[in-house]
């Protein structure tokens, strides 16, 4: 009997997954669905990272379930995914992540609020970055909830690598002028007591309406 070669799949046009080397640029963006009523947003998105080269995009309120948005150059990865519904064709909330073909990556933990993904670096320790998605403004109880599940995540991972946090808190701080919220109190209690660093209005992190934080070896 002959024997058949299995032919290996390609990798896309990032290549075979490797671990980062020199910059990593990361990216948080909420676009309210990734599906609008007419078209779709997912193009944007991924020419957006294209063009200022990011390798790893946060999405939340992605309102995905199951959908295939990759392609030869990013890879989506799920983390947190709501199943449809008679009113909802794409339901509300959700997480997910862009990611370049080129980077290796891997979703180490996922909960209700809190999706936690290890990025490599080449002769540095590894990223692991926390994508959240926290509930409204004015849901005390449930905020709490998501900064007890970012905790127990940080308390896992942050002495084996380097922290990233990045996300949609619905919290408001004052950073832009408004006044600051029950949410925002507790996010800026929770980052003075956990030693977090607030990026948010720093060189480090640009834009406004999307954030992007950049790590260097």
């Amino acid at each position: 009997r002959k024997k058949r070669k299995r032919k290996r799949r390609k990798q896309g046009g990032g290549g075979p997954e490797t671990a980062k080397e020199g910059k990593t640029n990361l990216m948080l963006f909420n676009p309210r669905g990734i599906f609008g009523k007419t078209t779709s947003k997912e193009a944007v998105i991924k020419q957006f990272m294209s063009q200022h080269g990011v390798d790893f995009a946060g999405i939340v309120e992605s309102h995905t379930y199951r959908d295939h948005l990759s392609d030869k150059q990013w890879r989506w990865d799920p983390g947190v995914e709501r199943r449809p519904s008679k009113k909802e064709d794409h339901p509300s909330g959700g997480i997910g992540m862009f990611v370049d073909r080129g980077l290796m990556h891997s979703i180490v933990r996922a909960g209700t609020y809190v999706a936690w993904n290890r990025v490599e670096v080449q002769q540095n320790d590894p990223i692991f970055v926390a994508v959240c998605y926290f509930p409204h403004s004015t849901d005390t109880k449930k905020h709490k909830k998501a900064w007890k599940e970012l905790e127990e995540g940080l308390d896992d991972f942050r002495h084996l690598g380097h922290v990233a946090i990045m996300g949609d808190f619905n919290a408001h701080t004052g950073l832009d002028a408004s006044k600051v919220d029950t949410a925002g109190r507790l996010l800026l209690a929770h980052a003075e007591r956990l030693d977090i660093h607030i990026l948010n209005g720093t060189p480090t992190c640009r834009g406004t309406t999307t954030r992007t934080v950049e790590h260097t070896d």
